[in-house]
């Protein structure tokens, strides 16, 4: 049984995914398996990954194929599947650092740590950070990609919400942070797909603001959060919700 499990949700991501593979393949840190569910690509991606992992005898790579039913699905049904203690999350356009699986597990052994992310670069400041829930409340500093998890924590925690099409993996991860510290560290661990930060509508914005209000309201139904919190924090979206969508609007004029 490895370490740690890898999961890649993956979605026509013909031009990236083998990039994205390479960076698997070529990690310090060697006790893994990789699970990469195809969630109904329409391209050559299962092609791609199939003759991949042929090539290069990859036997603890696994492959799920299936029709398409979303990013959520896909990450719960690989933690799911998941043999590893620790689950690691890459999305199919983004790249690891060689290190990167390295670099966190010795810092979970360490400070005997649950939850553990990093940067997409690193920034003059500390070493690590180490934050609570109300420090997540204002801002998400998790980003999938470079998050490495204890699979009882995720369990726990009650995976992805399905329901969700936005604001999905802020969810977990407040969620997670009602139960457990959660460490970034300041060293880049990922690349990211700058194209993934592309304008989008100003509906899609409002769609992420909900989302994001949702996940507020989650935590006063379960009385993580008192009410004059979650009024404060509702405010505190509202106002940058409208201050990127005046953004948004005088760009086009």
């Amino acid at each position: 049984m490895k370490t740690v499990s890898v999961i890649v949700p993956i979605y026509n991501a013909s031009n990236s995914i083998i990039d994205c593979m390479d960076s698997i393949r070529h990690q310090t840190y060697r006790d893994y398996e990789v699970i990469l569910i195809n969630d109904g690509s329409t391209d050559d991606s299962l092609i791609k990954v199939q003759n991949y992992i042929k090539q290069y005898q990859l036997v603890d790579w696994h492959v799920i194929s299936r029709e398409n039913l979303g990013v959520s699905h896909s990450r719960n049904e690989g933690i799911c599947t998941a043999q590893g203690e620790y689950i690691a999350f890459l999305d199919s356009d983004d790249m690891w650092d060689k290190r990167k699986l390295e670099r966190q597990m010795a810092f979970v052994k360490e400070h005997d740590a649950s939850v553990v992310g990093g940067k997409f670069g690193k920034i003059n400041g500390s070493a690590y950070w180490k934050y609570q829930l109300n420090d997540l409340l204002y801002h998400n500093y998790v980003l999938t990609s470079t998050v490495l998890i204890r699979k009882n924590a995720i369990m726990e925690a009650g995976l992805f919400d399905e329901t969700m099409r936005y604001s999905e993996d802020y969810n977990l991860w407040l969620k997670l942070a009602t139960r457990y510290p959660i460490y970034i560290l300041n060293e880049q661990l990922a690349i990211y797909d700058i194209l993934k930060q592309g304008g989008g509508l100003s509906s899609h914005l409002w769609s992420m603001e909900k989302g994001e209000l949702s996940n507020y309201h989650f935590l006063k139904k379960h009385n993580y959060i008192s009410s004059i919190s979650y009024i404060k924090v509702c405010i505190y979206s509202l106002s940058k919700f409208m201050l990127r969508l005046i953004k948004r609007v005088g760009k086009r004029r």
